[in-house]
């Protein structure tokens, strides 16, 4: 979808806004963060997503975990583009059709595939009753701690780590402000 475009006026954005009287704004807001607003929408796999991908990786069995895992890891490296340029030149060069991608950031849609993939290996045995508990209980620790892990280090260091702002959002916000105090005669 077109995730370029702005909130709607009687979105979930401008319902929570309205309480301050700030739902019109809800319509200037861009509901896109990142460093390619108009090549492609966002990217996006959830934490109980990754959670259940995990959980097939420890409790899956036969080969089929190990391929699709490293298809996964060499698609996510394949789309990090010049974040990892030294790996990006060589698929480029030697990797038949990757440098016709308009964007590497669109091998991630492999990615979007496979983890539902092992999540799907995941919920099989589970299903059929096949795990036993012992087994369920110590990979439900792995896949919870580290998903947990992940969580805990972008609530606690998110922003260090990744700029979850925009500039053109930074500027809207001066803007705005700057607009209120001036209206309000201070």
């Amino acid at each position: 979808g077109d995730s370029g475009r702005a909130f709607t006026r009687d979105g979930k954005v401008a319902e929570a806004l309205k309480p301050y009287g700030l739902e019109g704004i809800a319509e200037q807001l861009p509901a896109y963060w990142g460093q390619q607003p108009y090549t492609a929408g966002p990217t996006y796999l959830g934490a109980a997503a990754l959670f259940l991908a995990l959980l097939g990786l420890l409790l899956a069995s036969g080969r089929n975990k190990w391929w699709i895992a490293a298809v996964s890891l060499l698609t996510l490296l394949l789309a990090w583009g010049h974040n990892f340029m030294g790996f990006t030149e060589f698929a480029f060069k030697y990797l038949p059709g990757y440098n016709k991608f308009r964007t590497v950031s669109m091998a991630l849609v492999v990615v979007e595939w496979t983890v539902p993939l092992l999540a799907a290996l995941a919920l099989m045995p589970l299903w059929r009753g096949e795990v036993p508990r012992r087994k369920l209980l110590r990979a439900l620790a792995w896949a919870g701690g580290i998903t947990g892990g992940f969580c805990l280090l972008f609530a606690v260091a998110g922003s260090a780590i990744f700029d979850f702002g925009r500039t053109e959002a930074a500027d809207f916000m001066s803007r705005q402000y700057y607009q209120m105090f001036q209206a309000a005669g201070m």
